[in-house]
């Protein structure tokens, strides 16, 4: 069976997100092609003027020093006849973009042009998350919710939230997780060194009771700013022993590559990790447990220092990365049976290129509170 990846080559999430789910192909036996130029067609079908224009200018900014991505130069005419024999095609895109009307739309030309599935590949399932299709329907940016009926199936690292799904509804994903393993993602803690995220302007006070808690205790720590290289960044998680957060993440990709690390997650609320709640069932409303290598300390400076220093008497990496394997292999290696079992449909014909038509009447069963 032959699968195509559509996606970037960007180190944010499209990358690592597209070769984990060619690893678990592969592990399957299976054949796939990552096509790295694919995310910039589906957003920019046609090469228009204005988009070629910022090509030029961001090439312009690169040679004075700047850090821009270059997408490829490529039109929807060209990824067709790629595609040519691939028993099925996956878009890496996560939500809300990958819904919106005025984005993605290279994907409703792929329907019309090609007689295979188009799968979705995201970090969460739209449906865990009400509140982006809010968004979506009332922030003018979007064009529109393009609906549920955009993909011919779902497919999602987690799918796990506060937001329930209806126990009465069959929505149309399944939970493969991804193998997130890599050669550059591992211990190597020279000193115990805090690793504090991107500054977000939404949330001043929690981070000022971060760095006070470190500066109290005494804790060596470094603050990501501007761009980094996939190297660069992974290099800062394997030398780093605690990571805090700055924000809710909808799943956090950094979360798992830190504790491939052997790094520690620090929160000051269970909710900003939702996607990493363990045995909490999809149709269950509110928060769940988060797993060992969470430490949430209720954004208070007294209970964060006193956990800090009760983490640097016992911080051992290699623990951490067991204790993460153990707890979440499905972060680790995938969940092989959940693909396995979605190819098999594709095989069967229960997933095809007209399954979306069947998905029209999904959006109104959406929970949005």
């Amino acid at each position: 069976m032959k699968v195509a990846l559509l996606a970037n080559d960007r180190p944010s999430y499209y990358k690592p997100m597209a070769v984990a789910l060619a690893k678990m192909l592969s592990t399957l036996g299976m054949s796939a092609t990552i096509f790295y130029e694919g995310t910039a067609i589906m957003n920019e079908p046609y090469p228009t003027v204005t988009y070629r224009t910022k090509i030029v200018v961001k090439q312009i900014l690169n040679l004075l020093g700047k850090k821009y991505y270059i997408p490829p130069i490529a039109s929807i005419e060209t990824l067709l006849k790629k595609l040519t024999g691939y028993d099925a095609i996956v878009v890496v895109g996560h939500m809300p973009t990958t819904f919106a009307k005025a984005n993605y739309t290279g994907v409703d030309i792929l329907k019309k042009k090609l007689n295979v599935p188009i799968i979705n590949y995201d970090l969460c399932f739209l449906a865990t998350h009400g509140m982006w299709v809010k968004l979506l329907k009332k922030d003018p940016k979007y064009g529109g919710f393009a609906g549920l009926n955009r993909f011919d199936y779902y497919m999602a690292v987690s799918i796990t939230t506060e937001y329930p799904l209806k126990k009465d509804v069959m929505f149309p994903v399944s939970c493969i997780g991804g193998d997130f393993q890599a050669e550059n993602l591992f211990p190597e803690q020279e000193e115990f060194m805090a690793l504090v995220d991107f500054e977000r302007e939404s949330h001043p006070k929690e981070r000022a009771l971060q760095l006070q808690a470190l500066k109290e205790t005494d804790t060596k720590y470094y603050i990501l700013h501007g761009t980094y290289s996939a190297d660069e960044i992974r290099n800062i998680y394997r030398k780093s022993a605690i990571y805090f957060l700055a924000h809710r993440e909808s799943f956090g990709l950094p979360i798992v590559e830190l504790q491939h690390c052997g790094c520690l997650i620090f929160t000051p609320y269970k909710r900003w990790a939702p996607a990493h709640y363990l045995f909490k069932s999809p149709y269950e409303r509110g928060e769940g447990q988060l797993g060992t290598n969470f430490k949430v300390y209720r954004n208070d400076l007294t209970l964060l220092k006193s956990m800090i220093q009760e983490v640097k008497t016992q911080y051992n990496a290699h623990k951490v990365v067991e204790s993460f394997k153990k707890e979440y292999p499905m972060f680790y290696t995938g969940n092989l049976a959940a693909l396995s079992e979605v190819m098999n449909k594709i095989q069967q014909g229960v997933i095809h290129a007209q399954s979306h038509n069947d998905y029209k009447d999904l959006d109104q069963e959406i929970i949005l509170d």
